[in-house]
Formats: structure tokens, sequence, C-alpha cells
């Protein structure tokens, strides 16, 4: 799969029995449907994400992410708990976080 942002491809890693796609080049994480809740359930936010937001992406958060699942769809911007910003595909419902925004989340959930 290639990254939203960079249209790198992007390698596969086994996270404790969850599968999770990662830019090498961004470092930012694909999250498949229902994966975010396995990912917050198993406390995993900051072991899968690569750094912290200071860190993040080359690439402007203005400009749209696009699904690669789905044929380069336009992704929606949402903001979810603790401010965090991500990108959702409103037709497989995958979701995007740049570098260090999956361990924001991470934190909120433990708060």
């Amino acid at each position: 799969m290639l990254c939203p942002r960079c249209k790198v491809e992007m390698i596969e890693k086994d996270y404790r029995g969850l599968k999770i796609d990662r830019c090498q080049q961004c470092k930012g994480v694909w999250l498949d449907k229902g994966e975010l809740d396995e990912v917050l359930l198993k406390k995993m936010g900051n072991i899968i994400d690569a750094g912290s937001i200071s860190q993040a992406p080359t690439a402007p958060k203005t400009d749209v992410a696009f699904c690669r699942r789905c044929n380069n769809h336009p992704m929606i911007p949402m903001r979810g708990a603790g401010n965090v910003e991500f990108d959702w595909c409103d037709k497989c419902e995958g979701m995007w976080f740049d570098r260090g925004e999956l361990t924001v989340l991470h934190y909120v959930k433990d708060e």
C-alpha cells in the first residue's frame, strides 16, 4: 500500500498480532477499520507510533490525504480526543495518523 502523504510503499509490521502499515519516509501509520480499537485496548499507541508531533511530516497538514485502499479517494480531516488530527476514509473507514498523532491519542486515552 502507498502512503497517503508521501506516496511511497509502506511496510507492514506486526505488533502483538496486529498488522500495521507504516511509512518509512514520514513515519505515519495507517489503521484499517477496527484496528484503532485494538491499538487502544492493548495500549500500543506509543509503541506503534514513531515519535512526537514535533518531528512530524514534511508534507504540510493542509495537503489532502488520499486513501490508497480506495483508489485515491480523498480522505476527510478529523479531530479527535486530545485535539488529535487524523484523516479518515468514508469508504473503507481506514484512518491515517501522521507521525506523533497516535502517541498523543494513546496518552489521552490513558488519562
